[in-house]
């Protein structure tokens, strides 16, 4: 259920959305200036592999705080024309905030967000993802290189943005490395794709809902996949997924 928060309750909420990222976060603030916690949280989040994509818009960066944020390839930096929107989201949770990543205002301001939790407040949680998305799509890549400033085609993905759509999934894309079908699953433990899906759902692998199978939390954190072309959907697995283990767990 979506909760209020005010400035403190804000400031705290987003440095535990930070310290318990697992993959992802995404900042998104108009005024960006961060402060000696945000800076040392964002550090020992990259340490735990966790990759950034921050975005702001209103001014530009001071050097030191531009230079801080492109020594690390974990983070990717972008300036966004007219951004005004305040958003704060990691795997699991979204704040919607009035509060700029500022230091001045994290101390002196009075704020309101509200906290979005993608398991309570799904719908919610997965249209600010898709906004995230887009104030990406249409900002400016900023690199070490001036010159080499761009702006992202339309048809990049973000890990975070996609690994968060719920079913997670990549769309109109190709097999990905390392990954196999369910029939070339099957056929590797020497059984047939139909009896393979009967096991998946059975171990919770795989929900059925309206007629139309899903992947689930659990067979997403093994690192499973919805695709879908024209002619359908399928799901790819790891290819060296170990089933046996998988299916007494």
């Amino acid at each position: 259920m979506a909760k209020l928060l005010n400035t403190s309750a804000t400031n705290f909420v987003l440095e535990n959305l930070i310290s318990k990222a697992r993959k992802h976060v995404v900042l998104i603030s108009p005024y960006l200036k961060l402060n000696k916690r945000i800076k040392k949280l964002i550090e020992d989040a990259i340490l735990r592999g966790v990759s950034f994509h921050i975005i702001y818009g209103k001014q530009e960066l001071h050097d030191s705080e531009k230079n801080w944020l492109l020594s690390s390839t974990k983070i990717k930096l972008f300036f966004c024309d007219d951004l005004h929107a305040k958003c704060y989201l990691n795997e699991a949770y979204s704040i919607i905030s009035s509060m700029n990543l500022y230091e001045f205002s994290q101390i002196n301001n009075y704020e309101m967000s509200i906290l979005l939790s993608k398991k309570d407040d799904k719908d919610a949680y997965v249209d600010s993802v898709k906004e995230a998305e887009r104030l990406i799509r249409m900002s400016r890549e900023q690199l070490q290189t001036p010159t080499l400033q761009r702006t992202l085609p339309k048809e990049v993905t973000f890990p975070l943005l996609s690994e968060t759509m719920a079913p997670r999934q990549s769309v109109n894309q190709q097999p990905g490395i390392n990954k196999i079908t369910t029939n070339h699953l099957a056929s590797k433990y020497k059984t047939n794709a139909q009896r393979l899906l009967v096991s998946l759902r059975a171990s919770g692998f795989i929900s059925t809902e309206n007629g139309r199978d899903k992947l689930t939390e659990k067979s997403m954190d093994i690192g499973a996949e919805f695709h879908e072309n024209s002619t359908g959907h399928y799901f790819l697995w790891p290819a060296d997924l170990n089933l046996h283990t998988m299916l007494s767990n």
